[in-house]
């Protein structure tokens, strides 16, 4: 019998036991996460290795796509208990906390044989063979950011968190504080040598690098994604929209969103309501905390949000880094979840080109086509599925003549040239 075999038949009989274990557990949402490594392209073209986290629909279902930042969790109103089930495929042990809220399970810190804690609750070893569980009680309506409380120096920075979000009511963040459409901004950054040397094996006591005292950010990014090529759009919804900004930082530097020509009435911090709203255009986001904005736009507009700390470059290019637009009845076609697309160069001949795209997380895409600002949208290109390809079809492309043409598609760009 193979080792793989053996471990599979282990882990199917410790499923059952860890599902009694879980017992004690608070039900009410569920949701299983896994974790693993993944590989992404930065905008000048360096490969960066990453921990992820992916949300799969059972433990080893493995059925979800590893992202950084991890799956949005969304909560239904009605559930005030929260239980995660965590697969850990990762070669260190990892857990996760929520700063703010009360966990069901008396938290037994991990520790080293010196007695030093690794981790203030108890960790998923990697491989494990039975869901390690997670439970919260009472959770709070608003907006929390959940992450890896072991080895959070180098786990976080890493690239396992994500948001989590609970509504008081349905169109209800907290008591009192209706909005229309959400819109959700997390903050994080990458420090490429961190990543390089826990990836190679050359992070630790004794190695080239020990801790994370030099810590150095060189890319810094809004939901994953780096501004580039003036494409990062957010579909934020129309005017006369009470839009709820949830805004997070997942890094470990303070950062300051702030919105350029507009204001926002500052609604709650770290899932707690404030007392009378705040009315500002910029809040200091210190690490690991999250904030609540109601955002009303009167008319169509792009509105920037970007760090103010000047977080704004992709390595040594700028501008780029941690800027967005948030459109505001802009008349696009763009999915509800903001997600964003990266660059594909495509070559065509005569008046036929089939370039593919590659979704990143949206369901429907729109081109136009320009020669130095945005035109008017053309039409409909395509509906995606998550991580597929699509071709353009040759009337999307036809007559449109030889030489270099744009084509946008939220935030992908695509160079058509002739050959």
């Amino acid at each position: 019998m193979t080792k793989l075999t053996k471990k599979t038949i282990k882990r199917t009989i410790l499923l059952f036991v860890g599902c009694l274990v879980a017992g004690g557990v608070a039900h009410g949402a569920d949701f299983y996460l896994r974790t693993g490594v993944i590989t992404n392209v930065m905008p000048d073209g360096r490969s960066v290795v990453m921990w992820a986290f992916a949300q799969d629909t059972a433990f080893e279902a493995r059925n979800g796509t590893l992202t950084v930042p991890g799956p949005a969790l969304t909560m239904p109103p009605g559930d005030s208990n929260l239980t995660i089930h965590l697969d850990n495929d990762l070669p260190e042990p990892v857990s996760i906390v929520i700063p703010g809220l009360i966990s069901t399970i008396s938290p037994v810190p991990s520790r080293m044989g010196d007695g030093r804690a690794t981790s203030f609750t108890h960790e998923a070893a990697p491989g494990n063979v039975a869901p390690e569980n997670y439970g919260w009680t009472n959770v709070a309506a608003g907006t929390h950011l959940y992450f890896s409380g072991s080895h959070s120096a180098v786990q976080v920075q890493m690239g396992l968190y994500g948001a989590i979000k609970r509504d008081a009511a349905a169109g209800q963040a907290y008591a009192g504080v209706p909005y229309s459409r959400d819109v959700t901004l997390l903050f994080s950054e990458i420090d490429p040598a961190l990543h390089d040397a826990v990836a190679d094996g050359t992070y630790g006591p004794g190695e080239a690098m020990t801790s994370t005292v030099d810590y150095l950010p060189k890319y810094f990014l809004i939901n994953g994604v780096s501004y580039t090529n003036g494409l990062l759009h957010i579909s934020a919804g129309v005017a006369g929209d009470k839009i709820l900004l949830r805004i997070l930082n997942a890094g470990l530097g303070l950062r300051t969103p702030t919105l350029n020509g507009a204001y926002a009435q500052l609604v709650a911090e770290d899932g707690n309501k404030l007392p009378y709203p705040r009315q500002t255009y910029t809040v200091p986001l210190p690490p690991l905390t999250t904030m609540d904005a109601i955002l009303t736009a009167s008319t169509a507009q792009s509105l920037a949000i970007y760090d103010r700390r000047l977080g704004l470059v992709n390595g040594t290019n700028s501008p780029g880094g941690m800027l967005a637009y948030l459109d505001v009845n802009m008349n696009l076609l763009l999915p509800a979840n903001g997600g964003m697309l990266r660059s594909y160069t495509s070559q065509y001949s005569g008046a036929y080109a089939a370039a593919k795209l590659t979704d990143g997380a949206m369901g429907a895409a729109y081109y136009w086509l320009s020669s130095a600002s945005p035109a008017v949208p053309q039409s409909f290109v395509y509906t995606f599925s998550n991580n597929s390809p699509a071709t353009l079809s040759q009337a999307v492309v036809y007559n449109y003549g030889e030489g270099t043409r744009n084509r946008y598609s939220k935030g992908f760009h695509i160079d058509v040239s002739s050959d």
